[in-house]
C-alpha cells in the first residue's frame, strides 16, 4: 500500500509538475494572442528611399571638348595650336598675295583673273572721302596700300579655306614655283622690318615652316633636292640675319645687351 501511495503521490507530483510546466506556457500564449489582438497587422518598418542616382558635374568646356573629340574634321583642326594655324594662313595670304603682284606667272590663269576681278572692285572711298578727319600717320596713298592688300588676302583667305584642312581650290603653280628655289627667297627678302632692319634669324626660319605648311595643305611633294636647294638658301639668311645683329641690328639700349666688337669698332673709329 506504501508504495502505491508513493507511486500516487509521484504521479500526482508528475501531474503537478505538468500543470506547473504548463502554466507558464498559458500565459505567455495569453500574452502574445493579447498582443496581436491589439495589433493584428505587423508592423514593417518602412524602407528608406532609394538615393537619388549620382548625376556627375560636367565643366561646360570638357563637354565641349568630348564632342570635338568624335568629329574627325575636329580632330585634324586639333593637331596644331590655334595660334599656329593662324600664323601658317597670315604667311600663306602673304606669299600668294606677293605672287600676285610681282611674279603672277606662277599663279593659274583662272585663279589670277580672279584676283585681277576682285581686285577692280575694292571701295576705297572710306579712305579717299572720310566721314571723319583721319589722323593717324599714314599718307593716303600708304592707307589705300594696306586697304587693298588686305581685301586681296581676306579673298585669298577664303579660297584656301580654314587653315588645318586641304585646300580645294588651286591658287599658285606649286610645280613652277618650286622649279628655283630663288622664288621663294625673293619673298623672303621682303620680309623686313618697316623701318627696313632685317628680322632675327629664327623669324627667317618660321617661314620656310609655312612655305612647307601649304605644301602639306595641297597633299605636294616637291622634287627631289628641292628642300637641300632651299636649305642652303635659309642658311645663307640666317648668317646674314645673324651677321646683323651682331653689327647692332634691332633695338640697343644701354645696360640691356652687350654691345657688339664690330659696332664697337665702327662707334670708336
Amino acid at each position: 500500500m506504501a508504495v502505491e501511495e508513493n507511486n500516487n503521490n509521484a504521479g500526482e507530483e508528475e501531474h503537478n509538475d505538468d500543470d506547473g510546466a504548463a502554466a507558464p506556457m498559458d500565459v505567455d500564449n495569453d500574452d502574445a494572442r493579447e498582443e496581436v489582438e491589439r495589433d493584428p497587422i505587423p508592423q514593417v518598418a518602412a524602407a528608406a528611399p532609394p538615393a537619388a542616382a549620382a548625376v556627375p558635374l560636367i565643366n561646360l568646356n570638357l563637354e565641349a571638348i568630348r564632342q570635338r573629340f568624335s568629329v574627325p574634321r575636329e580632330i585634324l583642326l586639333s593637331s596644331r595650336g590655334v595660334s599656329t594655324f593662324s600664323n601658317h594662313q597670315r604667311e600663306n595670304t602673304k606669299l600668294i598675295f606677293y605672287l600676285y603682284e610681282n611674279n603672277h606667272q606662277l599663279l593659274y590663269d583662272e585663279f589670277y583673273r580672279e584676283l585681277q576681278q576682285v581686285d577692280g572692285i575694292i571701295n576705297y572711298d572710306h579712305i579717299t572721302h572720310p566721314r571723319r578727319c583721319y589722323n593717324g600717320n599714314w599718307t593716303e596713298e600708304e592707307r589705300i596700300a594696306k586697304h587693298r592688300e588686305h581685301y586681296l588676302r581676306t579673298h585669298i583667305c577664303t579660297v584656301l579655306v580654314e587653315a588645318g584642312t586641304r585646300a580645294t581650290r588651286q591658287t599658285n603653280d606649286l610645280d613652277a614655283f618650286t622649279d628655283d628655289p630663288e622664288h621663294f627667297v625673293s619673298f623672303i627678302i621682303t620680309r623686313v622690318q618697316d623701318t627696313g632692319e632685317l628680322m632675327k634669324p629664327g623669324g627667317y626660319g618660321g617661314y620656310k615652316s609655312n612655305l612647307m605648311f601649304l605644301f602639306k595643305r595641297y597633299r605636294y611633294i616637291p622634287r627631289a633636292g628641292y628642300s637641300v636647294e632651299l636649305k642652303e638658301y635659309m642658311d645663307g639668311v640666317k648668317r646674314i640675319a645673324n651677321e646683323a645683329r651682331a653689327a647692332g641690328e634691332g633695338n640697343i639700349h644701354d645696360g640691356t645687351r652687350a654691345l657688339p666688337w664690330p659696332l664697337y669698332l665702327d662707334m670708336n673709329d
